[in-house]
């Protein structure tokens, strides 16, 4: 039975994080969830995009903002998870391009699972991810920006490939754990034009 033992979770202090983290802290033992590494990648440290961030560099400049990040993100960890996390965890606060650290840190860190959030349709929403989905050499999990709290149905894309198939064995693997889930097969047909 496949376990999601290494996982890197995105977060990118949105309101889309408390999602994620309830979730995680929901389900981390079901998803048999050994060591997680909360991933934050900002471009750049300088030009903090991030209002809190922005405040703290103005009024705290003697705070160097990659720490005022790992401390944000780690007193929501604690928030969620409570006193008793239950897996072993490391916040990284990294700059560079979030496609191209995703993709890395998926390698470095040998992970069997990369989170992310999924957020309403907006400007420039979905690019990272959808580039991350295309290129990830591991499974992914998008979490709704609305959150939920178990799994009850999974949608598998089919496109008959090694990838494919991959990722029908990763979801009947989590059924033999969660024997109500639901899985449906997702195959999408281009049609000729008319």
């Amino acid at each position: 039975m496949q376990a999601f033992r290494r996982i890197i979770v995105a977060l990118d202090l949105s309101e889309t994080d408390r999602h994620i983290l309830q979730f995680l802290a929901a389900n981390a033992a079901l998803m048999g969830i050994e060591k997680a590494y909360f991933l934050h990648i900002m471009p750049d440290f300088t030009v903090p995009k991030h209002v809190d961030v922005e405040f703290q560099k103005l009024f705290a400049p003697e705070y160097p903002v990659d720490e005022k990040v790992r401390d944000k993100l780690g007193f929501d960890i604690q928030e969620a998870f409570g006193d008793d996390v239950g897996l072993e965890y490391s916040i990284e606060v990294i700059e560079g391009k979030p496609y191209e650290k995703l993709l890395h840190w998926t390698k470095v860190k040998e992970a069997d699972l990369l989170v992310v959030g999924k957020k309403e349709v907006s400007e420039g929403s979905g690019i990272t991810a959808r580039r991350v989905a295309r290129n990830a050499r591991c499974n992914i999990l998008f979490i709704p920006a609305d959150g939920y709290s178990e799994i009850d149905n999974l949608i598998v894309p089919l496109d008959f490939s090694a990838h494919s198939l991959h990722a029908i064995r990763a979801a009947l693997d989590f059924k033999n754990r969660k024997e109500e889930a639901v899985i449906n097969g997702l195959y999408i047909v281009d049609l000729p034009p008319e």
